[in-house]
């Protein structure tokens, strides 16, 4: 997949906090065609403290600051994975 075609395919998928760790926050969403996604913010730890994370649900496409977006299927294969800053 490209990034323009998992743009396209997951913008509306709802994504929460999962967790934090080293500097990154992580948050999770399902598809409902059974893709899951990951997307993480954060890597420096001079910036990350600025951070608001909420466990209010956002869409994917909202989402203008991840530096990473990993989406794996429901067998657990990765499908895409790509940083965007890091």
């Amino acid at each position: 997949m490209t990034v323009e075609q998992v743009n396209e395919k997951f913008k509306n998928v709802k994504v929460t906090f999962d967790s934090y760790y080293k500097f990154t926050f992580t948050f999770i969403g399902r598809s409902e065609d059974g893709f899951k996604i990951a997307c993480l913010f954060g890597g420096s730890s001079d910036d990350i403290y600025r951070y608001d994370v909420s466990n209010a649900p956002v869409s994917f496409g909202e989402c203008e600051q991840w530096t990473a977006v990993v989406v794996k299927d429901k067998e657990g294969n990765k499908v895409f994975s790509e940083s965007f800053g890091w």
